[in-house]
C-alpha cells in the first residue's frame, strides 16, 4: 500500500471529530471503515495520487500478463498437460488458475465502482480448484485466450476505476497480489522449459 501515515486531516471517527491519516479513509478489503467524512475536500488530496497509482499497476500488469504470455508460448507441447510445474498443477491449470484471478479481480473492482456491496473471495483453495475446474474443457490455446480476455477484463476494470475516481486503496495489496501470482507462475514456466528444453 502506498505509504500516507503522515497526511492527516479532520474526520468524523468513532463518535467525535478527530485528526487520522488519510489513509485510513480509504475503502477496500480488509480495511477499517466506514467513517462519515465530515469535509468533501478530505478525499480530494487523494485523487492526483490514486490516479497515478492505479495507472501504474495497469502498466505493471500488461508488463507482467506478456512476459507470463511469452514464457507459455516457449512451452514444448508435451509439457502443457504434464503434472508438476505449479505443485500438482500442469501449466495449462496455472493458466486457468491466472485467469480465474483476473476475473475475480475484475469483477471486485467494476462491483465497487457500481457501489455494490463488497463479495470476496473466503476460501482461496477452494476458488482455486474451482476456477480451474471451470476451464477444464479448454484446449492449451483456449485457456490462454481466456486468461488474455480475463486480462483484458481487468484492465477495463481499472480504467473504469480511475475515471469514477473511487477510492479503492484497500485494493492496491489485491493488485500487488496479481503481479506477484504473475511473476511467481513466469518464473515457474521457465525452469519447466530449461527442465525439458
Amino acid at each position: 500500500m502506498q505509504q500516507m501515515e503522515h497526511s492527516q486531516t479532520w474526520c468524523y471517527y468513532a463518535g467525535r471529530h478527530r485528526r487520522i491519516p488519510v489513509w485510513l479513509l480509504l475503502i477496500g478489503p480488509h480495511q477499517v471503515r466506514p467513517f462519515a467524512i465530515a469535509h468533501s475536500s478530505c478525499l480530494e488530496t487523494l485523487r492526483g495520487a490514486m490516479h497515478q497509482t492505479w495507472t501504474t499497476i495497469q502498466t505493471n500488469l500488461v508488463h507482467a500478463h506478456i512476459l507470463f504470455q511469452q514464457a507459455a508460448s516457449e512451452l514444448p507441447p508435451h509439457r502443457r498437460t504434464q503434472l508438476g510445474a505449479c505443485g500438482h498443477w500442469t501449466p495449462t491449470q496455472v493458466v486457468a488458475h491466472l485467469a480465474g484471478w483476473d476475473r475475480e479481480a475484475a469483477r471486485a473492482l467494476q462491483a465497487l465502482v457500481a457501489g455494490a456491496p463488497e463479495d470476496l473471495v473466503s476460501d482461496v483453495d477452494a476458488f482455486n480448484q474451482a476456477s480451474v475446474a471451470a476451464r477444464a474443457h479448454l484446449s492449451w490455446d483456449g485457456t490462454c485466450w481466456e486468461l488474455r480476455m480475463a486480462h483484458e477484463m481487468l484492465q477495463h476494470a481499472i480504467a473504469a476505476l480511475i475515471l469514477t475516481q473511487r477510492p479503492a486503496q484497500g485494493y492496491l495489496p489485491w493488485m500487488d497480489g496479481r503481479l506477484a501470482d504473475y511473476a511467481l507462475h513466469t518464473t515457474q514456466l521457465h525452469a519447466w522449459v530449461v527442465a525439458d528444453p
